[in-house]
């Protein structure tokens, strides 16, 4: 199942401001799962899309048919 990983910019921007939140996101067909810490358990490709970003907006992220933990 593939796996599409991404930093959540304003989860950072609020963070800066005392928050404390989750600020990568995992997508997969099944869940959206946040969190601190994100390990990839096999290959994986970085990829840079400013031109057709994805639907959140993000330009650049993470794709893996690995396992992938969040915490």
């Amino acid at each position: 199942m593939k796996t599409v990983i991404h930093v959540n910019r304003q989860n950072l921007a609020r963070n800066r401001k005392g928050e404390s939140l989750p600020v990568f996101t995992a997508k997969d067909y099944k869940q959206n799962r946040r969190g601190t810490r994100v390990e990839v358990l096999g290959p994986s490709t970085f990829v840079y899309s400013p031109e057709k970003p994805l639907k959140c907006g993000a330009i650049a992220w993470v794709e893996t048919d690995a396992e992938v933990r969040v915490s």
